[in-house]
């Protein structure tokens, strides 16, 4: 990443900022899967959401900092910005332990205890957790076909999930919002940074949301929330004058709030959670490619459903995929809070004997 800024500073010409451009996502893209899978292994079950969504909240800080700061230096200055970032991380990154689960599949019990103990206090009872990994690692010993098929329905649900979650609309308006917000009556740059910056704040409460509410309940408040927000902004060209400034604020304020604490949070949290034990890193990757080709496709739409249809329909539009979520989520998503490593094993075994019991009936 820090070579990618520098190649961003020295690029002179399209198709050596489309290089450095593919560099940066590259790295971004096998940074991002292995950070998320260490913080999801090494996380107590009660503080794996809260972490995951701490975790996702630094991305989104990315955004409101490259369109607070971006605003105010020129291109040469904003790569050396990136560079800085990145050459910390590079040297906080020696200071990582390795992963429990890792280190157990590896057949390095002593070292995955040294680490617990480490991470936890030398007064870490940590037989418990060890037996509830080694039992999880068992019971998944097989082939890598049965493994994977053992992650095809929590690799269903999440698609479904970031499917739903890149639908709500705030990858468009976090790339587009320059261009959405050209028409209202408040500055471009005051609504992209007030979006964003309501985002950032729910990512910092939805730690919190996390450590008292079950995730179900969080992301159908959230999407219902978000959803209504959508439906404000969108409806803002249908209101009388003296409404155009009011409404689209609190749509705004609303719609960025409800992601941070829900709509954009509880899918990563569940992330951490909801793979078994052999397949997280694979199937996190997987999750997070997937949300990365659904972006893509979002952004690339955007475009086009502006010329067809307006962006007030885009805004009902994303409003109408959150209320499916919400379907969604009360019907398929199994619910995984303070979940042991155990019962998340079994969660959709549990689900699928719930429904023949009922089909028996």
């Amino acid at each position: 990443m820090g070579t990618t800024g520098l190649a961003f500073y020295l690029s002179n010409s399209f198709s050596s900022l489309m290089i450095a451009t593919v560099i940066c996502g590259l790295a971004t893209g096998m940074s991002n899967p292995p950070s998320y899978a260490l913080l999801s292994e090494i996380a107590l079950i009660k503080f794996r959401g809260a972490f995951a969504s701490i975790h996702t909240m630094n991305s989104n800080a990315g955004w409101l900092f490259a369109i607070g700061v971006g605003s105010l230096v020129s291109f040469d200055i904003f790569p050396w910005m990136l560079v800085i970032p990145c050459i910390l991380s590079l040297f906080l990154v020696w200071f990582l332990v390795e992963s429990p689960l890792w280190l157990l599949i590896k057949d390095r019990k002593s070292e995955a205890i040294e680490t617990l103990v480490s991470l936890r206090g030398p007064d870490y009872e940590f037989d418990q957790e060890i037996h509830e990994l080694e039992t999880a690692l068992d019971k998944e010993k097989a082939t890598f076909l049965q493994i994977l098929k053992s992650g095809t329905k929590p690799m269903l649900v999440l698609f479904f999930l970031v499917f739903f979650q890149t639908s709500s609309g705030t990858d468009t308006v976090s790339i587009y919002s320059l261009i959405i917000f050209s028409d209202f009556e408040i500055n471009k740059h005051t609504f992209a940074l007030m979006f964003q910056g309501m985002v950032t704040l729910g990512y910092l409460l939805s730690p919190l949301i996390m450590l008292k509410l079950n995730r179900k309940p969080q992301l159908v408040i959230s999407s219902c929330t978000m959803a209504t927000g959508m439906v404000l902004v969108g409806s803002t060209a249908f209101l009388p004058s003296q409404f155009q400034a009011i409404i689209p604020i609190i749509g705004v304020i609303l719609s960025g709030l409800s992601y941070g604490t829900g709509v954009g949070s509880v899918p990563y949290a569940m992330m951490s959670e909801i793979f078994p034990q052999r397949m997280k890193s694979v199937g996190l990757a997987v999750a997070l490619s997937a949300k990365s080709i659904l972006t893509f496709v979002h952004i690339k739409a955007f475009p086009s459903l502006r010329s067809s249809v307006g962006i007030s329909n885009i805004f009902f539009l994303h409003a109408a995929m959150l209320m499916l979520s919400v379907v969604f989520t009360l019907l398929c998503v199994p619910e995984t809070k303070d979940k042991s490593v155990t019962q998340l094993e079994s969660i959709f075994e549990k689900n699928k004997r719930k429904r023949n019991s009922f089909s028996r009936i």
